[in-house]
């Protein structure tokens, strides 16, 4: 069930943060790179990827 409820979860970011998420979860990529590959600031790409990790736990019904 979990999984499921993940999955919606991650249908509420938008294009840029999944990729944001992929290339930090799944590439292990640091923030100044990714920074770099999306011609963003790392403060940028932080701001972006927690707020993505946000939307996810509100959804998954954690932290509001």
């Amino acid at each position: 069930m979990a999984d499921k409820r993940l999955i919606q979860a991650m249908h509420l970011l938008n294009e840029k943060e999944r990729k944001l998420m992929y290339q930090r979860v799944f590439e292990e990529r640091d923030f100044k790179e990714m920074a770099e590959l999306n011609q963003m600031t790392e403060d940028q790409c932080k701001w972006m990827y927690y707020g993505a990790i946000r939307k996810i736990r509100r959804k998954m019904g954690g932290e509001k």
